[in-house]
């Protein structure tokens, strides 16, 4: 249980990368991120902790002998 309402609340293992902002009954704000597996999509999320903001990165494998 929350006492106190987060700024950021992280999903994991989501089937897909998704985010919003949600306002509460007191005016705070949170953002909410669901953050997909790495391991099946190469994706990791970036926070900008200042102003919530949020950058999705895809990593993957250069094969260069193709």
């Amino acid at each position: 249980m929350l006492h106190e309402c987060p700024h950021i609340f992280f999903a994991g293992s989501q089937p897909k990368f998704d985010t919003a902002l949600i306002e509460g009954q007191g005016g705070q704000t949170v953002r909410l991120i669901a953050v997909p597996r790495f391991a099946e999509t190469g994706e990791i999320v970036l926070v900008d902790m200042e102003t919530l903001e949020v950058e999705r990165v895809t990593i993957g494998i250069f094969d260069d002998e193709r």
